[in-house]
């Protein structure tokens, strides 16, 4: 998401925009009586001030743009991916087994795995594969 922070020539200033067939009202705002600040991420918005007359005219400019990262980007890029690491477990042969080996060794609670397919989904989320089952 791209942030983009707006600033006006005139301290705490309002002015309607139409977003989606509705009417908003921007508050702009400031510490001075001669500045206005106003940040938004939503695109809309975004669009809405820089197609209004006081944007042409220079009254409000874009004083500035930075984008947050997503959360899906949190995790570490050094991070392995459940594909990439696969812990072979020979020993266990039945559903029940492979039940109790994954509430053992990685805190499964039982009525998570009612079924092979949630045992063997949970199993996969945690990079085991069950070489007899």
């Amino acid at each position: 998401m791209v942030i983009k922070r707006y600033k006006c020539n005139i301290g705490n200033f309002s002015f309607p925009v139409v977003i989606g067939g509705k009417q908003k009202w921007l508050n702009f705002s400031g510490s001075r009586s001669d500045e206005g600040y106003y940040s938004t991420g939503n695109i809309a918005e975004q669009t809405a001030i820089e197609s209004s007359r006081r944007y042409k005219r220079g009254e409000i400019v874009c004083i500035g743009s930075y984008a947050l990262q997503d959360e899906e980007d949190e995790t570490p890029e050094d991070a392995p991916t459940p594909q990439e690491v696969v812990r072979l477990v020979t020993e266990v042969n039945t559903v029940q087994e492979a039940r109790e080996w994954l509430i053992e060794h990685c805190g499964a609670k039982a009525g998570e795995l009612p079924n092979k397919e949630a045992v063997l989904s949970r199993a996969e989320r945690e990079g085991v594969k069950f070489e007899n089952l």
